[in-house]
């Protein structure tokens, strides 16, 4: 029992390994605006381990800690992510491929915001890596896999298309959940934990009576979620260089 406590991940730990995740996602996103030829690309998470939220989240966490401490730490974590993300970064590497894909579907379109953009940017790189195509093509393959546009002709590259992009989703699903916090959490308002909890649950934890170890499940959760797309966005950019 000793060894194990004394091998059990820390708080620490967990949330310095999210943030060289971040700063992984960083590098590899340069990696790929860089390929498709963005001059001058600029990182997409700007933030910081000296942040008030990087720093609350290292906090000690008891063993026994109840649902608001994981409501509290949850919330902190949607900070640190979604926060430090910078828009304006992804809609240029999506505005480069071309297509307005760093617009919605609106009459007339309007800006993406950073949830919708970085999983953009996330099945754009899977688009690159899987089909290889010319980057002109990428709008009309992205717009498809996402349901948006008329399916392609061909029903074997359409069910691919829809895989890559339930893939995607796959991925995002813990960033998602960051993303959700910021309406039910409680970050401007009394917490909804009945919604929290359903997508908790979609993520393999409990739907309540949280405690510290599923606080650290969720950080370590958000921190592959990151390395996966960080791979992704790596993978695409060494397939296809302009």
């Amino acid at each position: 029992m000793i060894r194990s406590l004394r091998e059990e991940q820390t708080i620490p730990e967990a949330v310095n390994r999210l943030v060289q995740a971040l700063r992984d996602l960083d590098a590899a996103f340069i990696d790929l605006a860089t390929a498709v030829g963005l001059s001058d690309p600029e990182q997409p998470w700007e933030g910081s381990l000296d942040s008030l939220a990087a720093r609350q989240l290292k906090w000690v966490c008891p063993s026994n800690a109840d649902d608001d401490e994981f409501l509290k730490r949850a919330t902190l974590l949607s900070t640190l992510v979604i926060d430090g993300l910078e828009p304006p970064s992804l809609r240029k590497l999506l505005d480069a491929i071309g297509g307005n894909l760093h617009m919605n579907e609106n009459n007339p379109p309007s800006p993406l915001s950073s949830r919708n953009l970085i999983q953009r940017v996330a099945l754009v790189a899977v688009l690159l890596e899987t089909f290889r195509p010319e980057l002109a093509a990428v709008p009309a393959l992205l717009r498809r896999a996402e349901g948006k546009a008329a399916a392609a002709g061909d029903a074997d590259l359409q069910a691919e298309l829809a895989r890559a992009h339930e893939r995607v989703r796959g991925t995002f699903a813990p960033l998602a959940f960051l993303y959700d916090l910021r309406i039910h959490g409680g970050l401007a308002h009394k917490p909804n934990k009945s919604r929290v909890g359903e997508a908790a649950e979609q993520l393999g934890l409990p739907k309540e009576g949280w405690h510290r170890a599923d606080y650290l499940r969720l950080v370590n959760l958000v921190s592959e979620s990151v390395r996966q797309i960080a791979r992704d966005l790596r993978m695409a950019a060494g397939l296809w260089e302009r």
